[in-house]
């Protein structure tokens, strides 16, 4: 799974137990495109980051047992071609791609 697409799932979760409507695990999975048992390691990821996450079998539905936020930042950024000469090898790859290609990209990911 891409990093990308492992960012979608944890947003997803986290929105769904934030709101309390996941609806059951197995029902949960198959919306966000995985099988059970990852919907549960990844749970178990979460938990062992600290998050108090509980089920409610009367509601169907996770829940945060305690107020907890999920924060994720992911940033991509080009190098500029002095960043590149700044690190070892860097001369060569800027000789296999123009200059055009080190334009500034930035993306901000938050959870």
């Amino acid at each position: 799974m891409d990093l990308f697409r492992q960012i979608e799932i944890i947003k997803t979760i986290n929105e769904k137990i934030l709101k309390k409507n996941t609806g059951k695990p197995i029902f949960l999975a198959k919306r966000l495109g995985i099988s059970r048992s990852q919907l549960y390691r990844q749970i178990e990821f979460f938990k062992d980051y600290g998050a108090p996450i509980k089920y409610d079998r009367a509601l169907e539905t996770f829940y945060y047992e305690k107020p907890f936020k999920i924060k994720i930042d992911f940033e991509l950024e080009d190098l500029t071609i002095n960043e590149l000469k700044e690190i070892n090898g860097g001369s060569t790859f800027i000789k296999f791609f123009p200059v055009h290609f080190l334009g500034r990209n930035t993306f901000n990911l938050a959870v």
